[in-house]
């Protein structure tokens, strides 16, 4: 059945426009071959990993230094591509900026009331400072199939003062190699470091935002993304591109209710809606919501695994699995040569992907949900 609907959603798809076609609300290209790959991963590697934390807070006393990365002056980018290609996953995204403001490429923005250089990135280390890290890690993904993307935290940059979204008072006083920066300048950072990645390089499968787009930026975002990203699918970019996907709403791996792919103006969930808003589910692979390194955290069971991937593939999500390579960019848990030892970690991971991305092809299927409504303008008039 499933096999038999593909050749009249292909006629449809190419006798209509991707955003209506008599009346119905279809995916747009980008968004049909995302919904295709069905399973990601995040690759949680930042300057979190290296000093052994969660996550940078407002209240830390000092900013992880660059010289943590020594460690992984070896990392072997493609090692990840195998491993992901070796369990069927089609595309990930790396965080190239985390709740640290650290950035994973030699940002150069500069120019901004109270930042005259933003002066927290990989260059920042000497080991580093030649190479362009994102690209190497966008050649080996490329290389073997794997769709690159990034992961952008918007609410939170230790560095700047940030934390949910505001900027600190500027009577905060500042922890060793932290600037506090005003609102305003801080959208200006998110902007230029948008337009840095964007430009640098383009058309990456997916931008995966963490915190919402801010308002006053959006409508420069809009501009930038039909510019440079057209076919990027982004990550809570609803009414930023036709392109747009959403949070699940728990990061549990277990939705607690059918996943429409439709949505409302506002962006929610709609069995009626006007808009091609498909959900993304993104888990730890790590227990207890260890989305960074941790060698003391252990990994999910394989029960536990199969019952994410039928409530996330199976209930019209794509799912987005966390992997967390260690100080050295070794994913240890998923470790290619070991594949065949059944005492490893790595085939909890390798078993329920490869053997249920087939047994559950047809309840996936049969689980799809769109509903087929008159098509309103893009972009929609709501917030975001």
């Amino acid at each position: 059945m499933a096999y038999s609907l593909c050749p009249l959603l292909l006629l449809l798809l190419t006798s209509c426009s991707w955003s209506s076609c008599r009346g119905q609300v279809l995916p747009s290209e980008a968004l049909l071959r995302w919904s295709a790959y069905e399973m990601g991963a995040m690759i949680s590697w930042n300057i979190d990993t290296m000093d052994g934390i969660q996550g940078c807070n407002i209240h830390m006393p000092a900013l992880p230094e660059p010289k943590l990365f020594d460690t992984a002056v070896n990392v072997d980018f493609e090692s990840w591509a195998k491993v992901m290609q070796s369990v069927g996953i089609r595309y990930c995204v790396l965080t190239v900026k985390h709740g640290c403001g650290f950035t994973l490429w030699p940002s150069k923005v500069t120019g901004i009331s109270g930042l005259p250089v933003y002066n927290y990135t990989i260059a920042n280390n000497p080991l580093f400072a030649k190479r362009d890290l994102l690209a190497e890690f966008v050649a080996a993904m490329h290389k073997y199939n794997i769709q690159p993307g990034f992961y952008y935290s918007l609410g939170s940059n230790v560095y700047l003062g940030v934390a949910s979204g505001k900027a600190s008072p500027p009577s905060t006083k500042p922890i060793p190699g932290q600037i506090i920066l005003e609102q305003d300048a801080y959208y200006e950072v998110v902007y230029q470091h948008m337009i840095e990645l964007l430009s640098a390089y383009p058309n990456v499968t997916e931008m995966w935002y963490d915190g919402g787009v801010p308002e006053p930026i959006h409508a420069r975002l809009v501009a930038a993304y039909q510019k440079y990203a057209s076919e990027t699918v982004v990550f809570q970019g609803f009414g930023l591109t036709p392109n747009a996907v959403r949070w699940v709403g728990t990061e549990s791996g277990h939705p607690t209710r059918d996943m429409w792919s439709t949505s409302d103006a506002a962006g929610g969930p709609s069995v009626d809606g006007d808009y091609w808003y498909p959900a993304e589910c993104d888990t730890t692979m790590q227990n207890h919501d260890n989305w960074f390194f941790n060698k003391d955290a252990g990994s999910r069971s394989l029960e536990e695994m199969k019952s994410v991937y039928h409530d996330t593939v199976g209930n019209n999500c794509n799912l987005m699995l966390n992997l967390a390579p260690d100080t050295t960019g070794t994913v240890h848990y998923l470790k290619r040569t070991a594949l065949s030892a059944t005492s490893s970690p790595c085939v909890t991971l390798a078993t329920s992907a490869i053997t249920l991305r087939t047994s559950s092809s047809r309840r996936r299927s049969a689980t799809r949900r769109s509903r087929s409504r008159r098509a309103r303008p893009w972009p929609p008039t709501a917030s975001c």
